[in-house]
């Protein structure tokens, strides 16, 4: 995956010399996937993510937590979800682990 990071930081390079990236991997439990997403860097600015963030330096920690998480326990989504008394309460309690990277060029 940390190919993935520098592959993006070369083509950004080449391509928007002076700008600045942010790029994001963290995991979509409902799909369930890794998402990734590089945007324009602006200070103390982030993508809305809309719940608490673990924010981590390290790749494997997102991948680790696909791994273990991703199916769910078993647990379908559709029952995650009816089973879901509060929506707001849940999303306030639930806590995202998102790797983050500020590229330069």
């Amino acid at each position: 995956m940390s190919e993935i990071s520098a592959k993006t930081s070369t083509y950004l390079s080449k391509h928007y010399k002076g700008k600045r990236f942010v790029f994001y991997l963290w995991v979509d439990y409902l799909v369930p996937a890794i998402r990734i997403s590089i945007v324009s860097y602006y200070e103390k600015l982030e993508l809305p993510f809309g719940c608490n963030l673990n924010k981590v330096d390290d790749l494997k920690e997102v991948i680790s937590q696909f791994k273990n998480k991703a199916l769910l326990n078993g647990i379908s989504a559709e029952r995650l979800l009816r089973e879901s008394s509060d929506e707001n309460e849940e999303t306030a309690n639930f806590i995202l682990t998102v790797y983050s990277k500020i590229i330069s060029c």
